[in-house]
């Protein structure tokens, strides 16, 4: 088993010639200032001590504070003035340090307005904050989240948009951290939708059924048009666009390899570019004894074929 020393359960203090402080205050402020600040009789914060504290016959006190708040400990004889004239001395920056939880527990908000309250003593919103809490309702389009009463501030996918509908779950466990003005959630949520997407590189306009899953940051996406999304090439690209917001990848471009597309009626393996809200194929050709990236046909038949799927991380 392993033990670790015992916390001073009480605070002594001591007159100039060792005796103890009987009678003798303690004045407490905020860190760095001469406004007064109160500390606690016990571990519940809910009696707050006299300022100045008047030590006992032995020169103690119960002095409890809260965490993480830093404080001025000013230490006088029983007969000196408030504020303090002839303080025997001074200490500041006296603070109990503790890791918090950053859990916030179940929201008491509503769908799309979150609010949580921590422990934690929060004076406002920095950069670097991370915050877990447990959503009462599945969000019904773009959310807000307040903790200890400072205000409402969006959350939004890793690509900084606003999230979807079905992106926080009720019951799930919510991770996410503040950046520039808003609460971006992290890896570890789930959901899905579906969209249509519009093919490029064809004499006429070629849309098909798509769905999507995000699961700890990784998209799965599928074609879901029951058959292949074809039709005639005229140039020697093809794209698909109108990807929603939740799936579009991140400023930098995400490459991955895929099969099922169709260049010239035969299907073929390629590669896939995800940029923004696009992706932009290639299909696999030999040069010499390698296989690269190449150009689709610009005639005949080219699209997606049935059960194509594709994979990448946003």
């Amino acid at each position: 088993m392993t033990t670790t020393l015992s916390p001073v359960p009480k605070l002594q203090f001591f007159t100039n010639d060792g005796k103890p402080a009987n009678g003798y205050k303690l004045f407490t402020y905020i860190a760095g200032t001469s406004t007064k600040l109160a500390t606690y009789t016990d571990s519940t914060g809910g009696t707050p001590n006299s300022n100045p504290i008047v030590l006992d016959f032995r020169g103690e006190a119960r002095v409890w504070l809260p965490p993480n708040t830093p404080y001025k400990f000013v230490f006088a004889p029983g007969t000196d003035t408030d504020p303090p004239g002839s303080p025997i001395w001074t200490v500041d920056q006296v603070q109990n340090a503790q890791l918090l939880t950053l859990y916030g527990g179940v929201d008491t908000g509503t769908s799309n307005t979150y609010l949580l309250n921590f422990d934690a003593n929060f004076s406002g919103y920095e950069d670097g904050i991370v915050v877990y809490f447990v959503p009462a309702n599945t969000n019904t389009g773009p959310s807000v989240v307040g903790i200890n009463g400072l205000g409402a501030v969006p959350i939004v996918t890793q690509t900084g948009v606003a999230v979807s509908a079905g992106q926080i779950v009720q019951n799930q466990v919510v991770s996410m951290i503040y950046l520039g003005g808003s609460f971006r959630l992290l890896t570890g949520t789930t959901f899905s939708g579906f969209f249509t997407g519009t093919l490029t590189g064809m004499t006429a306009t070629v849309t098909g059924t798509f769905s999507y899953r995000v699961s700890n940051g990784i998209v799965t996406l599928n074609q879901q048009s029951g058959g292949n999304i074809t039709g005639t090439s005229n140039a020697t690209t093809m794209t698909l666009t109108d990807l929603p917001d939740v799936i579009s990848s991140p400023q930098n471009q995400v490459y991955a390899v895929c099969d099922k597309l169709i260049d010239n009626s035969v299907e073929c393996y390629g590669s896939a570019v995800v940029a923004g809200s696009t992706v932009s194929f290639r299909v696999a050709t030999v040069s010499g004894s390698k296989v690269v990236d190449g150009a689709f046909t610009n005639s005949g038949t080219k699209g997606i074929a049935e059960e194509w799927g594709l994979i990448y991380q946003l």
